[in-house]
């Protein structure tokens, strides 16, 4: 009997693997036109943005920045038509620069949010053949979103096991378990909705009737329905015990798993999308039914005689059913894990694959005591009407382990799968150069940007032991990007790729002014470590303008049609004033919040300047000059 049922249950794990699966898990972006990393020629008309779900425009957010900062008038992204996975942003006449495209967005499928940013240039380099990636990111989970998904859940499995144990199983309750658990699965499943609803508006940043808008809701709105629905048939059967009417408390229960699948990642369109669906709801009702159904279980056996036939009978039904829903279960739940994995390696490099990692040792927990109890202790009591005691203990700890490996699935929902991204090499050139090592003082690598300006860069890096300077053996290495003076601006990330002995690829992640966080993620083979580095770029060279009997005046263009004028009068040692003024590429003046300075004297040293506004894009500064070079 056991290996007819492992054969089984080995069969149907392996035929739903092997079907295609579709990739899903959040509104990630898939591509752009610019794509990520390009240099144009000219300027585009518009951007357009193609995400793995359909995006819900109402609560998405796309800005166009230039590389000084400044955001381009550009009004809100639309959907595009026939497209519901695009969302497109007109774009007016811009200069030419480097520029960075920052989204967020709701995915429809799911509701999740997510956001990135990605950079392409107009006229940046000599040749187009660089390339970047963006970096997809999603707010990590909320323990109140976790916690309020897993009463959902919890909820609607009570309801719905508690209809398989009475109509299949045919074991009675009694009114008292009834009145209890009942009423408690709905206030569970009622409370876990409320929260997920609030959870999600505060994670979007929207309000509640803000977020009732929208088709992000949807699903949520139908859930509530349907739990109504199931408070009318709990309140009936709390006056009175009818087959008829848990047989409508479990098709009701088993049609609001079905609304909880439409609002997860397997509705993500495509061309497996119905049987993407179809195993979803198949492993949830499977989840609802056994796991469900052991409370209801537990609550029948405690206490109870062993020389009951009635019961015996229903423990022996219970373990038969049990066994047809672990298939179930196994087979539907590795196979929607398996088609969002992007590859093995993601199960030990991402969260999402140590979290399914959890949720799979929790399960073979489940499995060895769910083997335990269907070919030991139930023929026990069948055959000799002992055990009840040892089975209810079984179940007891059955539930423990049921219960967190309910909140691993609920963390996996809430979890996208890894980044993608892909770079090509570049010539070397002049460059910035910084070194940093991991915190454990394991590893040291040394990194050149070429040329180190805004926009394009080659990035070579060189990965030595920290001690003996020898070259270490690296699997991968990436570069993840941020700019800890702009927070708005999402994250980037560059993998690079093996050249020789060094780590090389090109990207136009560098794509605002200030000082760049870069965490080199150095994956060896059996660890990996995190190096933090911090790198400026420079600055275009700047235009020198002479004038005899004038101050010689430098010219610096800042991207986005933005450039900085400045002089100092007079130009000789002693007293000066230095005067910087910022204007439009119409030549106008550019208004200016707030601006900063700092002068570097022929010894090296660097102090900061006071400045003093002339006008909203014009500041001076009083300074004393000695002989030699200053910055």
């Amino acid at each position: 009997m056991m290996r007819r049922f492992f054969v089984s249950a080995l069969i149907a794990v392996a035929a739903l693997v092997m079907l295609p699966g579709v990739a899903g898990a959040h509104a990630l972006l898939k591509s752009s036109v610019p794509a990520a990393g390009a240099d144009l020629k000219e300027a585009p008309h518009q951007i357009l943005l193609t995400f793995t779900e359909p995006p819900d425009p109402t609560l998405s957010l796309v800005t166009l920045v230039t590389s000084s900062g400044a955001t381009v008038d550009t009004g809100k992204a639309q959907a595009v038509p026939g497209a519901p996975t695009e969302l497109q942003l007109s774009v007016p006449q811009i200069p030419d620069g480097v520029y960075t495209v920052n989204w967020r967005t709701v995915s429809k499928t799911d509701g999740h949010v997510t956001g990135g940013s990605f950079a392409f240039g107009i006229n940046t380099v000599a040749s187009s053949s660089t390339s970047s990636t963006t970096m997809s990111a999603s707010p990590s989970p909320t323990a109140p979103a976790l916690v309020s998904r897993w009463l959902l859940f919890v909820g609607l499995a009570l309801m719905v096991g508690g209809a398989a144990v009475r109509t299949l199983v045919r074991l009675e309750p009694s009114r008292r378990a009834v009145r209890t658990l009942l009423p408690s699965g709905l206030a569970l499943a009622a409370v876990g909705l409320v929260g997920s609803y609030a959870a999600e508006a505060h994670a979007i940043g929207a309000s509640l009737s803000a977020l009732a808008k929208t088709s992000t809701a949807r699903p949520d709105e139908f859930l509530g329905a349907a739990i109504v629905v199931l408070a009318v048939i709990v309140a009936a059967l709390a006056r009175r015990d009818a087959r008829g009417l848990w047989l409508a408390l479990g098709a009701a229960g088993i049609l609001a798993m079905l609304i909880h699948a439409l609002g997860s990642h397997a509705d993500n369109p495509s061309r497996w999308r119905w049987f993407n669906l179809g195993v979803e709801w198949a492993h949830l009702v499977g989840v609802g039914i056994w796991i469900g159904g052991l409370v209801w279980l537990f609550v029948a056996i405690r206490g109870g005689a062993d020389d009951d036939p009635t019961r015996r009978e229903g423990i022996v039904r219970f373990s038969k059913m049990a066994a047809v829903v672990l298939v179930v279960v196994a087979a539907s739940g590795i196979g929607r894990a398996l088609s969002e994995l992007n590859g093995l390696h993601s199960l030990w490099s991402t969260s999402f694959g140590k979290t399914l990692l959890v949720k799979g040792a929790l399960f073979g927990v489940l499995l060895t005591f769910g083997a335990l109890n269907h070919y030991w202790l139930v023929p026990r009591i069948r055959a000799e009407g002992t055990g009840t005691g040892a089975l209810a203990r079984s179940v007891r700890v059955e539930m423990a382990v049921a219960a967190a490996t309910i909140f691993a699935g609920v963390l996996l929902s809430q979890l996208p799968p890894a980044s993608y991204a892909s770079t090509p090499l570049a010539p070397s050139q002049s460059a910035i150069v910084v070194t940093g090592s991991d915190f454990g003082t394991t590893v040291r690598l040394q990194l050149q940007i070429s040329p180190g300006v805004l926009g394009s860069n080659t990035f070579d890096a060189q990965v030595v032991d920290y001690d003996t300077g020898a070259p270490v053996s690296v699997r991968s290495l990436v570069l993840n990007f941020t700019l800890p003076s702009n927070p708005d601006i999402g994250g980037s990330s560059l993998s690079l790729k093996r050249s020789g002995s060094d780590w090389k690829g090109t990207g136009t992640n560098l794509s605002l002014t200030g000082t760049w966080s870069i965490s080199a993620v150095v994956q060896e083979r059996t660890s990996a470590v995190s190096i933090p580095l911090r790198v400026t770029p420079k600055l275009p060279p700047e235009q020198i303008s002479t004038i005899a009997g004038n101050p010689t005046l430098y010219t610096i263009t800042l991207g986005g049609g933005l450039t900085v004028q400045t002089y100092v009068d007079p130009d000789t040692a002693g007293v000066a004033n230095v005067h910087f003024t910022f204007f439009q590429s119409s030549g106008k003046e550019q208004p200016i919040a707030s601006a900063s300075a700092t002068q570097t004297d022929p010894a090296g040293t660097t102090s900061g300047m006071k400045l003093i506004r002339f006008d909203p894009g014009h500041f001076a500064a009083n300074t004393r000059l000695t002989s030699g070079t200053w910055t």
